[in-house]
């Protein structure tokens, strides 16, 4: 142990333990080497991960990725939402938009976030940059965790009718949203847009 060789010292003490199963001393020593051996390896997890974040942060997008399984292997359960969100926001930065689902996915439930408003929220962001291919996707995907999102109807009616121009799509969307939608703004548009269409 003092010289650092931990592996061989726990393979010691439970050979020790094992001859003398009632010597309270060794299986104390044990469980402290045992430990000492768990904190090793959560550090080494965490630096790995805050590394992820540093090389997003310093636009090395590819290298996360690159290192990203091998972070993976080693990621306590405590680090899983962190490694994730790393994975994540470097297929954003790539717009590598299907790769980046599949890591949010992963991120909310390691963190317990509901998918459909996480969704739902990544839909509005990438509407507001124009994006608005990677927001009908992102909302679609909301409706994959709860068919029964109100407001990713109404957003995926209005881009499927003037951007899309996919009058079926539209209509379906709009009339669902009709039917369970709340706010009475968005059902009067709602309603304006299915009378355009029925012209």
């Amino acid at each position: 142990s003092q010289l650092n060789r931990v592996d061989e010292a726990i393979a010691d003490i439970k050979k020790a333990v094992e001859l003398e199963p009632t010597e309270q001393a060794y299986k104390d020593f044990q469980s402290r080497l045992e430990e000492r051996v768990a904190t090793g390896e959560r550090d080494k997890a965490k630096n790995a991960v805050i590394e992820l974040q540093e090389l997003n942060k310093e636009g090395k997008h590819e290298e996360v990725l690159a290192k990203f399984d091998s972070v993976e292997a080693i990621a306590t359960d405590d680090l899983q939402g962190p490694l994730w969100a790393a994975k994540a926001n470097a297929h954003l930065a790539l717009e590598q938009y299907p790769e980046a689902f599949v890591a949010l996915e992963k991120l909310w439930a390691a963190d317990n976030k509901p998918l459909d408003e996480g969704f739902f929220n990544l839909g509005q962001q990438l509407a507001k940059r124009g994006k608005q291919n990677e927001a009908r996707l992102a909302y679609e995907k909301a409706l994959e965790s709860n068919s029964d999102f109100a407001e990713s109807h109404y957003e995926l009616g209005m881009i499927y009718f003037y951007d899309d121009e996919d009058k079926v799509n539209a209509r379906k969307s709009l009339e669902r949203y009709i039917e369970i939608g709340e706010d009475e703004a968005h059902v009067s548009n709602a309603k304006s847009v299915l009378a355009v269409m029925d012209k």
